[in-house]
C-alpha cells in the first residue's frame, strides 16, 4: 500500500499521514522482544493524526511449555554492522 514497507510504520509521522483520511480515529503499534522469563510485549495506542502516544504500557508473557516450542533463536546476522567510508 502506497510503496511502503513495514519498516515505514515505525514512524509515527508516516502513520499519520497514511491514516489521515481513512475513517480510523486512533491506530495501535506493538513490539515483540525478548524479555527475562518471557516475552516482552510494549504496546503504543494514538488518537489519528497525534504525534505522541494516548497510551503506552509494557507487561511481559511468561514462557509456558508450548510457548517455549514456538520460540526459535535468530541466526547471527552475516553483517552486523558495515563501515561507510566518503567517496574521495
Amino acid at each position: 500500500m502506497h510503496g511502503l514497507t513495514t519498516e515505514n510504520l515505525r514512524d509515527t509521522a508516516t502513520v499519520a499521514w497514511l491514516l489521515g483520511d481513512s475513517g480510523f480515529d486512533a491506530w495501535v503499534s506493538g513490539e515483540l522482544s525478548s524479555g527475562v522469563g518471557g516475552l516482552k510485549l510494549k504496546v503504543k495506542a494514538y488518537r489519528v493524526g497525534a504525534y505522541f502516544p494516548e497510551y503506552e504500557g509494557v507487561t511481559l508473557i511468561p514462557f509456558s511449555a508450548e510457548l517455549k516450542a514456538l520460540v526459535r533463536e535468530r541466526p547471527p546476522n552475516e553483517f552486523p554492522s558495515i563501515a561507510l567510508c566518503p567517496v574521495v
